[in-house]
């Protein structure tokens, strides 16, 4: 579809850098970006940016009203809001059309990774919850922009209130912009309301046929992409046909792989969903490359820069993440017949069919840890499940379909498990690590404290020996007879009363020794 009608009113700037006429777009961010920008979104990961050409991409005309009224009403206001805020603090200079590529790098890592501009609440001003019965209020009306806000905080797509999801009220008011946002922001399209109502029922119920159809597009977007990626058109779900697989032969096509579609049918729902969930992330990742690549060469410049396969997502194992990174040694043709079985075992499960009996007899097979390993990777990049046979099984097929599916289920968990178990005797070690080291301090500073301690206990013993000599060498013995010029007086003389005494004192000359003025002199340094 052709997306230059789409904004011809305005003049389109990239989001991160500013540069004219960006020819990519970021669905979850709803931004237009350039293609030099677009090259680092890809390296982010799907699971950060999820981009499509403006022009070589497939868009439904919803999508295109979405990115286009998000895009004038400054949906790139929420990624940068701290930018733009003077009140905020933070002082970074956004990157120009014409910085080099390792600034704008670090730009869009701070903006879309760590979202160190995004909007936030202010500290307890809402709770989650708050935000959530906003947003559930919020897509009944047309403020799709507000919606957006909600879901960058942190808001739920399907959260429940009064027996309905956010998608029920969008499908009921008819609301088909919000529709489209919130099956972006991974809304389940398939979840009844308190009176089993699928959201497009509850579109039709009321009247809004043509977005009741577009939702049950959306909930078939997974086979649908894949069906769209084999042979460039979609099933027609207005005459109920839900899919749509082509029949490929292909004589060189390894055995393994003409017995995939038979394996998978013993994976269990869980298993199954992730293999689905990593093959369409691959499908994408394709997609762009050509889309990419038919670019003219002055924009693909920075090509040789780009992952050629699936950047990690650090939510998932490194187990998983290692064996979606495989899946782009795939081959053209293995890759299709590996989309084809998944598209039947989708179809399978679908409408309920039942697992073949000779199926369940002829591909019994299980996984250990370097299988498992293997899963996806060969030296041709074909899937790998090692075969067994088992001739002396006599289980009949329920038992053996609920077996293999509890067998890879807690084979995929343990896993999992083993390497969170790893990551956590690792966080132990280095907290057992760091609280030696403390206890280390303590003890040092344990011991400076008492060496403080004893070091004053002995200044104080010597200060006082010091003062305690100094007073001696400076005292004498006081006189034991009366000295030449003194006057001897007697008790009684000294109990006169004062007139007298002085009466009687001014008759002579009084003298007092020289060591006892001394002393006194001694005395008052000392208390002074």
């Amino acid at each position: 579809m052709d997306t230059t009608n789409n904004f011809e009113d305005y003049t389109l700037t990239c989001a991160d850098c500013g540069a004219s006429d960006p020819g990519w777009a970021s669905l979850n961010h709803c931004v237009l970006i350039c293609s030099e920008c677009c090259f680092v979104h890809r390296n982010l990961g799907r699971h950060i940016s999820q981009i499509r050409s403006l022009t070589g991409g497939i868009w439904h005309t919803n999508q295109l009203k979405l990115i286009n009224y998000l895009y004038k009403n400054g949906s790139n206001n929420i990624w940068e809001h701290s930018l733009i805020d003077s009140h905020s603090g933070r002082v970074k200079k956004k990157p120009v059309s014409n910085d080099p590529i390792i600034p704008k790098k670090a730009f869009i890592n701070d903006k879309y990774v760590r979202l160190l501009y995004a909007i936030r609440p202010a500290k307890d001003e809402f709770t989650v919850d708050d935000l959530n019965r906003q947003l559930w209020s919020s897509v009944r009306t047309g403020h799709v922009i507000t919606a957006l806000r909600l879901l960058a905080l942190g808001a739920s797509p399907d959260f429940v209130d009064q027996g309905n999801t956010p998608l029920h009220i969008a499908a009921k008011n008819g609301q088909d912009l919000q529709v489209e946002l919130l099956w972006i922001y991974g809304a389940d399209f398939s979840c009844k309301n308190s009176c089993g109502q699928t959201p497009a029922e509850v579109a039709k119920k009321e009247g809004h046929l043509e977005l009741s159809e577009r939702i049950i597009e959306l909930s078939f977007e997974v086979s649908d992409h894949f069906s769209l990626f084999l042979c460039g058109r979609k099933p027609s779900h207005k005459d109920n046909q839900h899919f749509l697989i082509p029949d490929l032969v292909d004589p060189f096509i390894s055995e393994r792989m003409h017995n995939l579609g038979k394996q998978v049918h013993l994976i269990s729902d869980l298993l199954f969903e992730r293999l689905v969930q990593d093959v369409y992330d691959e499908v994408d990742r394709r997609e762009i490359e050509l889309q990419w690549s038919a670019l003219n060469n002055s924009q693909i410049r920075m090509h040789k820069h780009v992952a050629i396969f699936l950047p990690p997502n650090p939510q998932l194992s490194a187990t998983r993440n290692q064996m979606r990174q495989k899946l782009a040694k795939f081959s053209s043709s293995d890759f299709f017949y590996l989309v084809i079985d998944l598209l039947k075992e989708i179809r399978r499960r679908y409408f309920g069919i039942q697992i073949p009996v000779e199926d369940v007899k002829n591909n019994e097979f299980c996984l250990d840890d370097e299988q498992l390993d293997g899963v996806y990777s060969d030296n041709r990049g074909k899937l790998c499940l090692s075969e067994s046979s088992n001739e002396n099984r006599s289980q009949n097929n329920k038992t053996l379909h609920s077996d293999q599916e509890q067998h890879f289920y807690s084979l995929d968990n343990y896993l999992e498990l083993k390497e969170k178990l790893r990551d956590t005797n690792e966080k132990l070690e280095r907290m057992e690590v760091s609280n030696s080291e403390i206890l280390g301090t303590l003890k040092q500073m344990q011991r400076a404290l008492e060496r403080l301690e004893y070091d004053q206990t002995h200044i104080r013993q010597e200060m006082n020996e010091r003062l305690l000599k100094q007073y001696n060498q400076y005292r004498s013995a006081s006189p034991t007879q009366a000295q030449i010029g003194a006057v001897m007086m007697s008790a009684s003389t000294l109990m006169r009363p004062n007139q007298q005494q002085q009466k009687y004192v001014h008759n002579y000359s009084t003298v007092f020794p020289d060591n006892l003025i001394l002393e006194t002199e001694l005395l008052t340094s000392a208390i002074k």
